[in-house]
């Protein structure tokens, strides 16, 4: 498994599974589809990674220790090397592993997209907290919007309990 688009499959599963804030639920059924088959823009994007010194930081280091992974695994003989053919990039991980050195590349990949959630756990969970935050405040100023009426050119204010929807 290489490429920073495989990478962020781990990413993508505590995004579907594990998010606590509509943000990132939202994101996470979305960039599922597009995920499977190895394109992560959503998730650059969305996130954003793109720009985000937060999450960069696992980015760059999941990218660096499936690539060790995969090289230690096959230098000691656990995996065998690649047997040479050339598969679409959009192969899905798993399968990629499969038709690439076999059962054991499957199974390495398994193991590697549990290794990129385990190391982006903390990021993600940092980044989850904060869109919590940003959306109890998006909440907290949509309601106090609410409150305040404007008639005849005079704004009143309401308690948020006195307005009937």
């Amino acid at each position: 498994m290489g490429g920073s688009g495989s990478t962020t499959l781990g990413l993508c599963l505590m995004l579907l599974f594990l998010a606590r804030s509509q943000q990132f639920k939202s994101l996470g059924k979305l960039a599922i589809g597009p995920q499977i088959f190895t394109i992560n823009e959503p998730l650059t994007f969305g996130i954003p990674i793109v720009l985000n010194p937060l999450m960069v930081i696992p980015f760059t280091i999941v990218a660096l220790v499936l690539t060790l992974m995969a090289y230690g695994s096959m230098a000691v003989g656990m995996v065998p090397y690649p047997n040479g053919i050339n598969i679409p990039w959009s192969t899905p991980p798993i399968i990629a592993g499969c038709l690439v050195s076999g059962w054991q590349g499957a199974l390495l990949n398994v193991v590697q997209i549990i290794v990129s959630a385990l190391i982006y756990y903390p990021f993600f969970q940092a980044a989850d907290n904060k869109a919590i935050a940003d959306e109890r405040n998006m909440e907290a100023a949509l309601d106090e919007e609410a409150a305040a009426v404007v008639t005849d050119g005079h704004t009143e204010t309401y308690p948020p309990e006195a307005i009937q929807p």
